[in-house]
Order: C-alpha cells, then sequence, then structure tokens
C-alpha cells in the first residue's frame, strides 16, 4: 500500500502531512510514503529525514503570475504537472494527500487525470488558491479551523483539526520548570513569533514585559528565530528583564506545558498545538498572510473564548501588557479560557482523517484499504 503526500512551501504544510505519513507508517510497517514538492525546501528536508522516498518538481506561484512572468509560470506548472504524471503512473500510489502550498498543484492535477482519490487537507477556515481550485475534484477536504462557511449541504468538506506529532503532549510542571531551570513561584509568558512577524515580536515584547513585570513577578521563554537571539537577549538584559531567549525549541511541549499565557501570530498549525494544552493566548495576526486568513483564525479561537486578539498596528506595549495583566491576575478568567479550548479541540485528528479515507475508499469501486484503524 502507497500514499502520495504533495504539497509543502512552509512548515504549515508539511507537519500535518508528516503526522499523518508517520502513523500510516507506525499502523502499517510496509506501507509506502512518497513526498512530492519542491527541491531544496522544508518538504524535501522533512521527507528525507523520516527515510520517505522523495521527487522535486518544478510550479509556478500563483501569486508571482505577472505579464512579463505569465511564460514562465505556465512553463513552471506544465514541466511540473508533466513530471507528477510520470511519477504517479511510476509509484501507483493507492491514493494521494495535497496538503497545499503552489507545489501541490501539478501534483494533485496528475492525480485527477489518471482518476487516482485525492484527498485535500486545509490548515485554516477558508481554503487558499490551490485548495479552492483542486477542492472541487477532491473526495474529501479536511480543514483544520472551524469552517468560515454552511457545509450542511457539501458533506465533504470536515472540521477535522490539523494533524499534529504524537509526541506533542502535555508534561508535567516539575518536569518543564527542570527543564528551564525557572522558579516555581513565578507567572510564566511565552513568546513565538514563528517564521512570519519575528521581527515584530522581538521588537515589541521585550518593553511589554517590562511593564508587565512591574505587576508581577514573571518568567519569559521568547523563541525569537534564527539569527535574532544576540540582540533579542541584549534587549531584555538592557531593560532589566530575565528572559530565556532561544532561537528555536524543537520540543515545544517543554514550553506550551509551562507557560500561564502566550503571545504568538495565529497560524493555524500555531493555534492547534496550543489547545492540545489548554494555555490562555494572546494572538496578533500576521497582517500580510494570504486572504488575512491570521485574522479569521484569531476570530475563530476567541469566539469560543480560548484567547483575545488585537490588530498588530494597535498592539503597542501598553496595550499588550494591560491584557496580559487582565488574565493572569484573575484566576477565573485564566480558567474560563483554558476550558474553553476543550470546546476547540477535535481529538485525534490523524485518526478521523484516517478514518474519513477509509470509509470514502470502502464505499468507492477501490479495494478496502485498512489503514491500520
Amino acid at each position: 500500500m502507497k500514499a502520495v503526500f504533495a504539497g509543502g512551501g512552509t512548515g504549515g504544510h508539511v507537519f500535518p502531512a508528516l503526522a499523518i505519513a508517520q502513523r500510516l507508517k507506525k499502523n502499517i510497517s510496509d506501507f509506502k510514503v512518497v513526498f512530492i514538492g519542491k527541491t531544496g525546501k522544508i518538504e524535501e528536508i522533512i521527507a528525507k529525514k523520516n527515510k520517505f522516498t522523495f521527487y522535486g518538481i518544478p510550479s509556478g506561484k500563483f501569486s508571482e503570475v505577472r505579464l512579463a512572468e505569465i511564460s514562465k509560470f505556465i512553463f513552471q506548472t506544465i514541466s511540473g504537472f508533466i513530471k507528477a504524471v510520470f511519477i504517479l503512473t511510476k509509484e501507483k500510489p493507492d491514493f494521494i494527500i495535497g496538503c497545499g502550498g503552489y507545489v501541490s498543484f501539478p501534483t494533485v492535477l496528475a492525480a485527477i487525470l489518471l482518476m487516482k482519490p485525492v484527498y485535500l487537507i486545509e490548515q485554516n477556515s477558508l481554503p487558499g488558491k490551490v485548495n479552492r481550485i483542486l477542492a472541487p475534484f477532491a473526495r474529501k477536504v479536511f480543514f483544520g479551523m472551524p469552517l468560515e462557511f454552511d457545509n450542511k449541504k457539501n458533506k465533504k468538506w470536515i472540521w477535522t483539526g490539523n494533524p499534529l506529532r504524537e509526541d506533542l503532549v502535555k508534561k508535567d510542571r516539575s518536569e518543564t520548570l527542570n527543564f528551564f531551570n525557572f522558579d516555581p513561584h513565578k507567572k510564566y509568558i511565552g513568546v513565538v513569533g514563528g517564521s512570519q512577524g519575528a521581527r515584530f515580536f522581538n521588537e515589541i515584547m521585550p518593553q511589554t514585559l517590562k511593564l508587565l513585570g512591574h505587576k508581577m513577578d514573571i518568567g519569559v521563554i521568547h523563541i525569537c528565530g534564527k539569527g535574532n537571539k544576540r540582540e533579542v537577549k541584549k534587549t531584555y538584559r538592557d531593560l532589566g528583564v530575565e528572559a530565556n531567549v532561544l532561537d528555536f525549541l524543537e520540543d515545544m511541549a517543554n514550553m506550551y506545558s509551562l507557560v500561564d499565557i502566550i503571545v504568538s501570530r495565529a497560524g493555524a498549525l500555531t493555534i492547534s498545538e496550543i489547545s492540545v494544552f489548554g494555555v490562555p493566548a494572546v494572538f496578533i495576526p500576521y497582517p500580510y498572510a494570504a486572504q488575512d486568513h491570521q485574522k479569521l483564525n484569531a476570530k475563530k479561537v476567541s469566539g469560543f473564548g480560548a484567547a483575545v486578539w488585537m490588530h498588530e498596528a494597535e498592539a503597542n506595549p501598553d496595550r499588550l501588557a494591560e491584557a496580559m495583566e487582565n488574565i493572569l491576575k484573575h484566576n477565573d478568567a485564566a480558567d474560563k479560557m483554558k476550558s474553553a479550548w476543550k470546546n476547540f479541540v477535535k481529538g485525534d485528528s490523524v485518526n478521523t482523517i484516517l478514518s474519513h479515507i477509509k470509509e470514502d475508499l470502502e464505499n468507492s469501486k477501490n479495494p478496502c484499504l485498512p489503514l491500520g484503524i
């Protein structure tokens, strides 16, 4: 048995696919996994790290289609499509999962032409450009966030939650305190800028946390992005704020399990990870995200009562410090937000997605594929 995962470009596209691929391998030892993406991007790194077969193909980027570049776009897209046809013909997968990103387009299009079962993963509340085009041809579309529209008439659009890796589980507080060598009596704040917007958080959060530190005894974990650690650490030190500044944290469960509040962008995968740990959050959506999808994500979560959000243009140190203080100083407010996450979490999203795929394949002309569930 074999599945092809098509897409990439960002971790938000690749990691949900990886979670599903790893579960398939865990459930069925001889299951074959193939990734198709762009050479040199994160999808190739992740696929090879996990010893999955990888093929690189060219792909045009829709947002960059200008008159002067349209011939290049058409050439890359057609080249990618032809190469994907040959790959799928060679590999003969039982089904294809498109995980988003421009590079998923040629492969999923090839799969449709070859009449292979196609399923799509959409991390956000609204589908991106590629998934919008491909959705009518997919058997099912699995959404990581609550749908932005009524799907009662279209049963193939399903809110499953975003697939997350199995090792993302809550840890004991004493274990995480020891990991960071922290004082157990403080309130802890997590700051995650992510790949889009680390600079904004690196500039505004030290001053914000200096103001908050005048009101309560706090500790800080600030993930600042590659190459920024020295400068951000110096800023905190100059302001007299004690902070653990990291350019990257491989095991995010250590931070999520410890912090009392988190300040972050509103990427779908970040929100899904935070939801597992039920941490009260302040979201500042990346204002230049496609279709303003981060704002939609933040509004969805705040609608559940699990977080508050504000526009980047309105997020000054005074307002941010006040919003955090209102949560941290009032246990009932924090408890309500923690409890609200329970209504957002969809359980084992990977198993839900595989169950839907299994049921769909059983009800089609394809042979029953157990998928280990």
